[in-house]
């Protein structure tokens, strides 16, 4: 089965002005296969929020590789990335979509688009 998402080598970290730097991720690796659900469980703080936002492409690894239906999100530019979240990404108050939905490519040219 191939993998819908996959995180490889996934790091990130938050840094404040004036504050230490927080790493949130170090090194994270996962895989979710086609048709698969998953839930991300976990104690505040731990990261669940950030890996979201990276699966999304709403914020982007310090490290690593974020591919999703194929497309790697660490190669896209800021508007490749943004017309690709337009194309493949649903919100609560949006109807939802699929990432191999029938609406043509945006200018990324991902074959998951």
């Amino acid at each position: 089965m191939t993998a819908a998402i996959s995180l490889r080598g996934v790091g990130k970290t938050y840094k404040k002005a004036g504050l230490r730097a927080v790493p949130v991720l170090q090194g994270l690796n996962l895989e979710v296969p086609e048709g698969q659900f998953l839930a991300l469980m976990g104690p505040s703080g731990s990261g669940k929020t950030t890996i979201l936002n990276l699966m999304g492409g709403i914020d982007r690894a310090d490290s690593g590789e974020v591919i999703v239906c194929g497309c790697h999100l660490e190669r896209l530019t800021s508007g490749q990335l943004g017309d690709w979240r337009a194309n493949n990404v649903a919100s609560s108050s949006s109807p939802t979509t699929c990432c191999r939905s029938s609406r043509p490519p945006p200018t990324s040219n991902c074959p998951c688009c």
